[in-house]
């Protein structure tokens, strides 16, 4: 049998990778917002860094769907 052959792929490379850092904390409350920051971590008025599992779900998918922060960092919280 002889093995598969697959052609070359054609234009760009498909890669488009951001990477995400959500609050210190998980919040148990969702508030169904979100920040987001270059390089600095956020915080709130009460001084903790925090965002819920479902906001965070969130903010990811809309950076999916938005393409916001292509090829970098970018920090979460509420």
């Amino acid at each position: 049998m002889a093995p598969l052959s697959f052609p070359p792929p054609q234009g760009p490379p498909v890669t488009d990778l951001a990477y995400n850092r959500p609050g210190e904390q998980l919040a148990d409350k969702v508030a169904a917002q979100y920040r987001t920051s270059d390089d600095v971590l956020l915080y709130g008025p009460d001084g903790t860094s925090q965002i819920s599992a479902a906001d965070l779900a969130l903010a990811v998918l809309d950076d999916v769907d938005h393409r916001t922060h292509q090829r970098r960092r970018f920090h979460i919280a509420h």
